[in-house]
């Protein structure tokens, strides 16, 4: 007679049908694929790189703060160590100045 061949059962668990081409089975899949990463717990592709430009620009924000406070040291403690009655050596910074609560135009008031 013929060979005969011995199937064994498997539970649909263990079965991986992602290896299936669904061109074979005839299944399409109808649930979107981000569906199914937030199902999954997958963290969708525009939200991480959203996450990771944020984590960068801190980075950046963080190491010119770092680079700021190192180059202006020794200008920082003098400031520190010098008595509020005093005044500054550097003039106060312009501020802006606004006619009314209508008006667009604002003027800078320099020293």
């Amino acid at each position: 007679m013929g060979k005969k061949y011995h199937l064994k059962a498997t539970k649909a668990s263990q079965f991986n049908t992602e290896k299936i081409p669904p061109q074979i089975t005839g299944a399409y899949s109808t649930t979107p694929t981000a569906a199914l990463q937030v199902i999954e717990g997958i963290t969708l592709l525009h939200i991480k790189a959203q996450m990771e430009s944020i984590l960068v620009k801190s980075r950046i924000k963080i190491a010119k703060l770092i680079s700021f406070l190192t180059d202006n040291e020794d200008l920082i403690k003098q400031f520190a160590t010098s008595s509020s009655d005093s005044e500054p050596d550097f003039p106060p910074s312009p501020r802006p100045q606004i006619d009314g609560p209508d008006s667009l135009e604002v003027r800078y008031q320099g020293p």
